[in-house]
């Protein structure tokens, strides 16, 4: 499978009955939120995509072009927030190409921690779902390359 290339993207929620917001980014240390992508917002949309083979880094860019930090990961069910950047794995859905799901290199034993949208907040979280036979589906992204 080939490997998604380094560049700027637009992160795209594609959340049943809650997709088409786009990962937002509210100042360093805040939560990361989905938001329309309409002015205010769509200047805090873009993101850097560092791969490094499996693993990859996904970086803010502000409308200055400065990198000003990256998807930093809680423990479980906490909001992800924009801080120093956690490895993550970008990996196609097995249930369709055109997606994407976005996953922590780390996590509990026997789950894997996929990045989602908590509903009543529009916050960033992580959503672990467990290493078990048919699991619930993982949360999907498009990954919309702006290079």
């Amino acid at each position: 499978m080939a490997q998604l290339a380094s560049g700027k993207y637009h992160l795209r929620y594609e959340g049943q009955g809650f997709g088409g917001l786009y990962a937002t980014a509210e100042g360093y240390g805040q939560p990361l939120k989905v938001e329309p992508q309409t002015p205010p917002f769509v200047d805090r949309q873009t993101w850097e995509l560092v791969a490094r083979g499996e693993i990859s880094e996904i970086l803010f860019v502000s409308h200055s072009g400065r990198i000003e930090g990256g998807l930093q990961g809680p423990g479980p069910q906490g909001p992800i927030t924009l801080g120093d950047p956690s490895p993550v794995r970008v990996q196609k859905a097995k249930e369709d190409e055109r997606l994407y799901t976005i996953s922590f290199d780390q996590g509990e034993v026997g789950s894997i921690w996929y990045v989602g949208v908590n509903r009543e907040t529009r916050e960033l979280e992580v959503v672990p779902i467990p290493v078990i036979p048919n699991p619930e589906p993982a949360p999907k992204w498009s990954l919309v390359k702006l290079d």
